[in-house]
């Protein structure tokens, strides 16, 4: 008897010191879960993203199947740095939709016990429709079937899925990086049109629907003009290595050329 209540109190130590790790110390658990979910989905990541090539395939290989692709992703993407989804999916209604950074935890588990304070979530976020976003440096974060599977993500995520779309359609494309002095660091992908490299910024392109894009510094535009998007003439540009997750060659000359 006595020794059944030492294997029972031993037991039930155990249960309320996992509950206590599963709510304290979501990482252990969070990452190999949302990789056995990506295993369990990459090949309907990867059915999406081939979707996409098929629906634009009547435009070739011109600017217009590139600015259709984009439209096809941002149609169904959350990303939290876009206005317009902030009270459906990511902010609730007792704050303003001014307050952006409530959104990253907002659909989890963590939000509900802790509110704003549950940053050691990150980085892993899941919005009202319960798309998760993983942010870098883990390797999701680079992963386009992953991406695709989830639509979720900031800039950085939603440019290595377009990037990897724009270039199973046939275009050559590279994910770029920015360090701003003024502290925007940003992600975009840059693709060769007519045997130039341009500046094709889908988060931008989401964040107004394309709509006021039309000759600006953000879309189809010579990456010279590009810093003036950001009102910051001190940008260092990399290519994004996304094989090893980190920044890849320096491109800054591209963005301001030697006089």
């Amino acid at each position: 008897m006595k020794f059944r209540s030492i294997v029972l109190f031993i037991l039930a130590a155990v249960v309320i010191a996992s509950v206590i790790t599963v709510i304290l110390c979501p990482f252990w658990w969070m990452d190999p879960y949302y990789h056995l979910i990506y295993s369990m989905n990459k090949g309907n990541g990867n059915n999406t993203i081939n979707s996409i090539v098929e629906q634009t395939i009547i435009y070739n290989q011109s600017p217009d199947r590139i600015t259709k692709i984009a439209l096809i992703i941002t149609q169904d993407f959350s990303d939290p740095w876009w206005p317009y989804q902030w009270e459906d999916r990511f902010c609730p209604k007792d704050l303003s939709p001014s307050y952006w950074w409530c959104s990253p935890y907002y659909g989890t588990p963590f939000y509900r016990i802790y509110g704003e304070n549950v940053t050691f979530a990150y980085p892993y976020y899941v919005d009202k429709l319960g798309r998760v976003t993983v942010r870098e440096p883990n390797d999701l974060s680079v992963s386009p079937e992953w991406i695709a599977y989830q639509k979720a993500g900031t800039c950085q995520q939603i440019s290595v899925y377009f990037n990897e779309t724009v270039n199973r359609s046939g275009f050559i494309s590279r994910v770029v990086a920015s360090n701003a002095s003024s502290g925007y660091d940003h992600v975009w992908t840059e693709i060769q049109v007519n045997g130039s490299w341009r500046v094709f910024d889908i988060q931008q392109f989401g964040l107004s629907n394309g709509s006021e894009l039309e000759n600006s510094c953000y879309w189809n535009a010579d990456p010279k003009d590009y810093p003036k998007c950001i009102n910051d003439m001190n940008v260092t540009v990399y290519t994004l290595d996304l094989t090893n997750n980190c920044l890849g060659n320096n491109i800054t000359i591209s963005y301001f050329p030697e006089s």
